[in-house]
């Protein structure tokens, strides 16, 4: 394994922006202000419909060299859309209409698209929930070729909160690696979150992950399954749930250590939802912070 120092900051918009992105028309000044400073390297977005917003947004990001993510999740959402249904009319139905979406990605100036899977449909199905995924995903990233866009995979948990059928990190590496075989253009998004409420070591994870990873969210939970915030509620980095500052660099220094950080080009970014009645600035400066005392350890 070879060591290296850094990666490249990122910053999760619809998380720690999402009381101010109400009108989406504020999105463009907010993806210009936020690449001003220099410090975020790469943007990540929800779906943006306005065509004039995506135009700018794609000035943005070409000027300033960002690399952009747009999260479909929005979409999956409110579609009700099981890209991993184990109904493969229905499968095929929701994946039709998630294609017709990408071109949202494109128009922004994005490099990446990403995406969950549907819900779990129990172990029973759980064959044919995998099976159908890899279809789905070789569809996707067909489509997503053809405008030189990588389509992302993030795994939720599998029984504690969003019960999503993927899912393990190991079962996740699996299906990348049999897409892989068709399509190129396929990687994760790590979530240390749902990593440990899938009760698994965040470092043993992203070890297996990592050949395959291209993005980490930095992403508190509470374990503790009395406790009321138990579960993935995206809350701020503190105390309360497993995700210490102190975690934080334990984590980095791990992956760091073992090359995960991928000799620099690692995204990160931290996930942490503004709560409606509060300041996005100050909870995205609390972001900003974590991931410039995370750079200043690996120095």
């Amino acid at each position: 394994m070879y060591k290296n120092k850094g990666f490249i900051p990122s910053v999760l918009i619809p998380e720690i922006f999402k009381p101010s992105l109400d009108k989406e028309d504020y999105l463009p000044e907010l993806v210009d202000s936020l690449s001003e400073e220099g410090f975020y390297c790469a943007l990540e977005i929800a779906p943006v419909y306005d065509s004039n917003n995506r135009k700018k947004i794609k000035q943005i990001v070409t000027t300033k060299e960002l690399t952009l993510v747009m999260w479909m999740t929005n979409i999956i959402d409110e579609h009700q859309l099981d890209l991993s249904s184990p109904d493969k009319k229905r499968r095929e139905k929701d994946v039709n209409i998630f294609l017709e979406y990408i071109n949202l990605a494109t128009e922004c100036g994005a490099h990446n698209i990403a995406l969950i899977s549907g819900p779990f449909h129990g172990e029973e199905k759980l064959t044919e929930s995998m099976s159908g995924f890899i279809d789905s995903l070789i569809t996707i990233c067909k489509e997503a070729a053809k405008n030189d866009l990588k389509v992302l995979v993030e795994p939720l948990d599998r029984s504690a909160h969003k019960k999503k059928f993927m899912g393990p990190t190991t079962e996740l590496v699996e299906i990348i690696k049999k897409v892989r075989n068709e399509q190129p253009n396929i990687a994760i998004a790590f979530d240390t979150a749902h990593a440990a409420l899938n009760s698994e070591n965040i470092e043993s994870a992203l070890s297996s992950a990592f050949p395959y990873t291209e993005q980490i969210h930095l992403s508190n939970a509470v374990l503790d399954k009395e406790n009321r915030m138990y579960g993935d509620h995206h809350m701020v980095i503190d105390n309360e749930g497993f995700l210490t500052q102190h975690r934080i660099e334990k984590f980095l220094k791990n992956a760091n250590q073992n090359g995960y950080l991928n000799n620099g080009k690692m995204r990160i970014s931290v996930e942490m939802r503004t709560p409606e009645d509060q300041d996005s600035h100050y909870y995205e400066n609390i972001a900003k912070n974590i991931l410039k005392q995370g750079l200043q350890i690996l120095k």
